[in-house]
């Protein structure tokens, strides 16, 4: 049976349900992947994300790099 995890659960995407490996839930000194430079957590990412999961957890890579493709194909304008 495949059970959604509870929306609060900080190790999740907040779009896929998906582990989100984020380097701030761990004690590693690493930083996150989410900090590189060439990750980019556009506004109509950011948008996606239910209100009620807003600020709970971190979108996985997953997420972002099919955001960043979706841009790379031109279906989505850069942000500013």
């Amino acid at each position: 049976m495949n059970r959604q995890k509870s929306p609060t659960d900080a190790a999740r995407c907040p779009l896929c349900n998906g582990l989100n490996h984020c380097g701030n839930l761990t004690s590693n000194d690493q930083p996150c992947w989410c900090m590189a430079e060439d990750v980019v957590f556009t506004q109509n990412l950011l948008q996606q994300v239910p209100a009620s999961r807003k600020h709970k957890a971190c979108i996985c890579q997953e997420c972002v790099k099919k955001n960043q493709n979706v841009r790379a194909q031109g279906n989505e304008q850069p942000d500013g």
